[in-house]
């Protein structure tokens, strides 16, 4: 009986815990961080052309908003209604052109990051 009891004590004494344990976790907020630190770097104007790159419509549709808005306060302000009324449509048109644009660029983001999270 003894020996069975040196044998029970022996065991509790082993660790089960792994050597490796805790160490991926470590390392995976080691990689966090340098990522927050990275865009926690970029200032404005890197933001801008990081985002331009990602969808490249945006800034088309929102240079094409303003530019209808524009030329259509300016042809009501000189008095031409048929003029401001095309471009008031035109700006609707824009406006409609940058909204889908942000849609089609949320859907490709998403299928970016989904496809990347399969990734080891």
């Amino acid at each position: 009986m003894a020996a069975s009891n040196d044998t029970v004590a022996d065991r509790s004494n082993v660790s089960t815990s792994s050597p490796y344990e805790g160490r991926y976790d470590n390392l995976e907020w080691v990689r966090v961080n340098e990522l927050l630190q990275q865009r926690h770097e970029e200032d404005f104007r890197q933001k801008v052309i990081r985002k331009t790159k990602d969808n490249p419509f945006v800034p088309i549709g929102i240079l094409a908003t303003t530019l209808a808005l524009g030329l259509g306060l300016r042809a009501m302000n000189k008095g031409n209604s048929r003029n401001s009324q095309l471009m008031m449509r035109a700006r609707v048109l824009a406006q409609g052109f940058t909204v889908g644009a942000l849609i089609v660029g949320m859907f490709v983001a998403a299928g970016k990051s989904t496809r990347n999270a399969g990734k080891p």
